[in-house]
């Protein structure tokens, strides 16, 4: 099944029809749709299921071949994890993905794995935290107007929960225009 339809079919049933939508998710091919679609599915399982198909969306993941496509689809089902837990699992699925990311060999690759974990771990303090402080020295090790907006997205929304953190990242924004739109809010 293609993966754009595939996933439009899953996001359709899945609400209604979970088994329909675990279905058509399994079905899927292409790992990246397979990975979003079961992590669909999984936000609709019991406590008791949702542990098996999160891993089966992990292990899609898995099956793509750069680090920062591997962490960026595997943001979805961190982010049912955040959401509905266990958070013992989340960290561990956190740990192991900025293991992966750490691989990246393009700093702009990474900061942009890391900003998708990042936005999806974020009502886990501790965990955003986390990722925050790898985020940073992503950011930290590469320049450019699409590093600026990464930093300009994420200094937004932290300045709701930590004025400072996000002060230090505006700070961190080389192109003007960028950091002042930023600072701004």
């Amino acid at each position: 099944m293609a993966g754009t339809r595939g996933r439009g079919e899953v996001h359709r049933f899945a609400p209604s029809d979970v088994e329909r939508g675990l279905t058509i998710a399994r079905a899927i091919k292409d790992p990246w749709f397979r990975c979003q679609s079961l992590a669909l599915v999984a936000r609709f399982l019991d406590d008791r299921r949702r542990p098996g198909v999160l891993s089966e969306a992990f292990k899609a993941a898995d099956e793509l071949n750069e680090p920062n496509r591997i962490v960026t689809v595997a943001s979805w089902p961190i982010e049912v994890l955040a959401e509905l837990g266990p958070r013992d699992r989340l960290r561990q699925a956190v740990d192991r993905l900025l293991g992966v990311i750490a691989t990246e060999p393009h700093s702009l690759r990474r900061a942009d794995a890391l900003g998708a974990v990042l936005h999806r771990v974020w009502p886990v303090a501790d965990v955003r935290s986390q990722v925050l402080g790898e985020f940073r020295a992503a950011c930290a090790a590469g320049h450019g107007w699409r590093r600026d907006r990464l930093l300009r997205h994420t200094a937004q929304r932290l300045a709701e929960v930590d004025l400072a953190a996000a002060n230090e990242l505006v700070q961190m924004i080389g192109e003007d225009r960028i950091r002042r739109r930023a600072a701004r809010g």
